[in-house]
């Protein structure tokens, strides 16, 4: 649950990745701490939204939400969508260009579910795990795991990439760099989107 019990960006109130929150009795074996106390309170699981837009945004910043919207902005910044530029996409090879995004978007998807799975079954960072003796899926699991996400990163490129054409070519409408940088409500409305969605997320993922 986004800013269920951690620090900016999803780290401990210390700003470490692997410890334990708080509120969790770490004298008691993993997974016996109670969260009654903090979801006894009726509403809990809405609470966010009834702050206003500040509150809109803590589950962003709180949570992992803001390390995913680095990430994307940074493979964003160092390899930009192609034919944006007016051109109508011109001499873009649209072909390449796809194989492209999808060997970047299967490097860091792969990259940090891999980090993941090193950091808990390899590196033994987490110092409590919920069952002591699992070191982690088979490989026969691992390899269907990773199947199944490649083909999903493959979805996701393939939908990346249809508007981006879409945007390239003048099918659909869409906000410049230049539009988003100069302020106003372009920028405000994409301000407003990016907090508001993680909220969306969370609501449909307890409630639906």
């Amino acid at each position: 649950m986004a800013g269920f019990g951690g620090g900016i960006g999803g780290l401990g109130e210390s700003y470490r990745v692997h410890e334990a929150a708080s509120w969790v009795d770490q004298s008691k074996p993993p997974g016996h701490t109670s969260t009654g106390p903090r979801t006894a309170q009726p509403g809990w699981w809405y609470s966010w939204p009834k702050a206003g837009l500040l509150g809109l945004g803590l589950p962003f910043v709180y949570s992992p939400n803001l390390v995913w919207f680095g990430i994307s902005l940074a493979v964003y910044a160092a390899e930009p969508y192609p034919g944006l530029d007016g051109g109508g996409g011109a001499g873009v090879d649209w072909r390449a260009e796809c194989l492209k995004r999808l060997a970047i978007n299967a490097a860091v998807g792969l990259g940090y579910i891999g980090y993941w799975h090193c950091s808990l079954y390899r590196w033994s960072f987490s110092g409590r795990k919920f069952h002591p003796a699992n070191d982690g899926p088979p490989a026969a699991r691992m390899l269907h795991n990773v199947w199944y996400t490649l083909l999903g990163i493959a979805q996701w490129t393939a939908w990346e990439m249809g508007f981006v054409y879409c945007f390239a070519s003048g099918r659909v409408a869409f906000t410049t760099d230049a539009q988003l940088l100069a302020g106003g409500w372009p920028l405000a409305w994409t301000v407003i989107w990016t907090l508001a969605l993680p909220v969306f997320r969370d609501f449909h993922f307890v409630r639906c």
